[in-house]
């Protein structure tokens, strides 16, 4: 099974099935439309891999500005200091949008600690156009 459509179903399965139990899957069909969804707090997370610079860079702006957190593949997240260039290049994305701090967690410490979760249960796909990892 592809690795996009393994992912989709572990994130939609239940915790029985070591699901994430999401409440729901979208693909707005542009990844600037995602992201400016992300912003606002439409979509509480973005992941994709494949889409050029030019597709994300101003809605990557908007997330930032909005609180929300950003950052590449699930191994430029746990190296946590990669160039945006090298992002861009890799052209594996995630944000998630501006999130309440709590008293045990501040708002960026809550947005890596989910998106570090989505990691656990995704699997990184590419395609003959991507650079490899």
């Amino acid at each position: 099974m592809d690795p996009k459509l393994q992912s989709v179903c572990r994130l939609a399965a239940d915790a029985a099935m070591n699901g994430a139990m999401v409440h729901g899957i979208r693909s707005t069909g542009a990844s600037t439309a995602a992201l400016v969804a992300v912003a606002s707090g439409g979509i509480d997370i973005y992941w994709d891999a494949g889409p050029y610079a030019w597709d994300v860079c101003a809605g990557i702006v908007i997330v930032q500005e909005s609180g929300g957190f950003f950052t590449g593949s699930a191994e430029d997240f746990e190296k946590g200091d990669t160039p945006m260039g090298d992002i861009m290049m890799n052209r594996r994305y995630c944000c998630i949008r501006a999130i309440a701090p709590t008293t045990n967690e501040s708002c960026l410490e809550k947005q890596k600690r989910l998106i570090g979760d989505l990691y656990k249960i995704v699997t990184p796909w590419t395609n003959d156009t991507m650079v490899k990892k």
